[in-house]
């Protein structure tokens, strides 16, 4: 096997790429059949068309390319299923490495021997997605902080709103949940641009970018510090709703949420009460400011990108995505004092029922 590895393309991967592979390690032969593999809709889609079937025949010779290997790129068909059949009737089978970075959801879903997890060594694509998640995750806080849909709103309705606070990036606290190849990538990006980083992780880790690390137990501590979040955590039995209802009541209003990492951290149907009715209440405002409601940012601004492939297909996401803003109230100009008149220079008139309302830091009216 060290002088010669034959390696089933089970997902899909283009031929420029298995030719790549051979040219760079000539120890190692791809076999494959693109007529068998569902056609990749876009770069980096190891699932394929999935409306692609294989023919019966297909599925034989599909089947017989799993059994003559001793390695498989990628979990075959994305199935379990077919892992679990790949793996009994493949006793030289050594090695699956999963394409997508958390692979062993599936690995588990196999229902594999000790005997076959003994044999077998799984490897995954874990980071290669850090980057383009972190940037991601970069733009839903900046989202929130400039207030995105508000202007997409504008834009729409083709208003002019006048002037309204935004926050920056150099004044806010930014919680990463996760410390892994995501969660450093984040952190990292985060305090290139100002902010104060912490951290939310199962055990501390060193990033020299990160102000703190909160631990187990400490995660509500950490919440009640942050500006924004942004989960990065796997899909695992302890991350299973991490972000409870009891830990969101302890969210800031104003917080903006944005999840790069696996949708089952958060309890979604706890966010949704919390977004409608708990202390991150949100009201909505009808377009175009009519019954707009009370001068306020709106408290929790929702970004989830799923984390199989940061290259999905454009179209709707998956699972709910709430990004929800109110505009402030406008203030009625009043009548303003008549200019000055010849031989009045330098005379100033000042009165604060004549000056509009400040709504903030360096506004001036």
């Amino acid at each position: 096997m060290a002088d010669h590895l034959t390696v089933a393309v089970a997902t899909p991967l283009s031929e420029e790429l298995c030719l790549l592979i051979e040219a760079r390690e000539p120890r190692c032969e791809l076999i494959r059949d693109q007529s068998l593999l569902p056609p990749m809709r876009y770069p980096g889609d190891h699932a394929g068309d999935p409306g692609f079937r294989r023919t019966a025949r297909q599925e034989e010779a599909f089947r017989a390319m799993l059994t003559h290997a001793d390695a498989s790129y990628g979990i075959p068909g994305e199935s379990p299923q077919l892992l679990a059949w790949t793996a009994e009737h493949n006793p030289g089978l050594r090695w699956v490495h999963t394409t997508a970075a958390g692979g062993g959801a599936q690995v588990r879903q196999a229902g594999l021997s000790r005997e076959q997890l003994d044999r077998i060594t799984f490897t995954t694509s874990a980071g290669v997605h850090a980057a383009p998640l972190a940037e991601f995750a970069v733009f839903g806080v900046l989202a929130g902080a400039k207030l995105l849909p508000r202007l997409t709103a504008q834009k729409h309705d083709r208003t002019w709103g006048g002037a309204f606070l935004m926050r920056q990036l150099s004044q806010m606290t930014v919680l990463v949940a996760g410390m892994g190849h995501i969660g450093n990538r984040c952190i990292d990006d985060f305090h290139a641009l100002g902010a104060r980083v912490i951290a939310y992780n199962r055990s501390v880790h060193d990033n020299p970018n990160v102000s703190a690390v909160y631990t187990t137990g400490q995660l509500g501590e950490a919440v009640e510090q942050a500006d924004a979040i942004v989960v990065t955590l796997p899909g695992t039995e302890r991350t299973n709703k991490l972000l409870s209802a009891e830990i969101l009541q302890q969210v800031r209003p104003g917080t903006i949420l944005v999840n790069v990492g696996r949708r089952t951290v958060i309890d979604q149907a706890a966010m949704v009460n919390a977004l409608a009715d708990g202390p991150a209440r949100l009201r909505r405002a009808r377009r175009g400011g009519r019954r707009a409601a009370a001068h306020r940012q709106p408290a929790v601004g929702i970004a989830e990108c799923d984390h199989q492939s940061p290259h999905r297909r454009p179209g709707r996401p998956r699972g709910p995505l709430h990004r929800r803003t109110v505009r402030p109230q406008r203030h009625p100009h009043p009548r303003w004092p008549r200019a000055p008149q010849p031989g009045e220079h330098g005379r100033v008139l000042l009165s604060n029922a004549l000056i509009p309302p400040a709504t903030g830091r360096g506004d001036n009216g």
